[in-house]
């Protein structure tokens, strides 16, 4: 039953923001998405698209990754944001490794290399991500 491990979103959000203290504009979210894991193998994928009054943004991102120990996975991430989708000199594109080790209810970490890129520039970063967790009640 490989669809027991598969879930399916559809969201929006119809709304105004304030521009000043007179005018309220339009902001419009709409998106899809979908997540699969089976406990070994995952992937999560979502695409939004974006109206505020009249500037247009479209985003997506790709998660996919396994664990290789029950404590320990590796993933790779790519994702896109382009603000303003009359204009590609505006669209954010990054690529993702991580690899993360769970040592207790209460600690993990990450590893990440990232590259972006941005308008014909590339970055590099490595970094580390350290969660606590304070309360290993299953409450919270």
């Amino acid at each position: 039953a490989p669809t027991s491990h598969l879930n399916i979103s559809v969201g929006g959000m119809i709304g105004k923001y304030s521009v000043d203290e007179n005018t309220l504009g339009d902001r419009n979210r709409y998106t899809v998405g979908v997540w699969y894991d089976d406990g070994k193998y995952f992937f999560k994928g979502e695409t939004v698209y974006g109206k505020t009054d009249r500037k247009e943004s479209l985003g997506a991102y790709a998660l996919t990754g396994f664990w290789f120990r029950q404590d320990m996975a590796l993933a790779l991430r790519a994702d896109r944001f382009n603000r303003d989708i009359s204009s590609k000199d505006n669209a954010v594109t990054k690529l993702d490794l991580c690899f993360s080790h769970v040592v207790s209810k209460a600690f993990r970490y990450r590893l990440q290399y990232s590259r972006t890129f941005l308008s014909g520039k590339q970055t590099n970063t490595i970094s580390m991500g350290v969660s606590l967790r304070f309360s290993t009640s299953s409450a919270h």
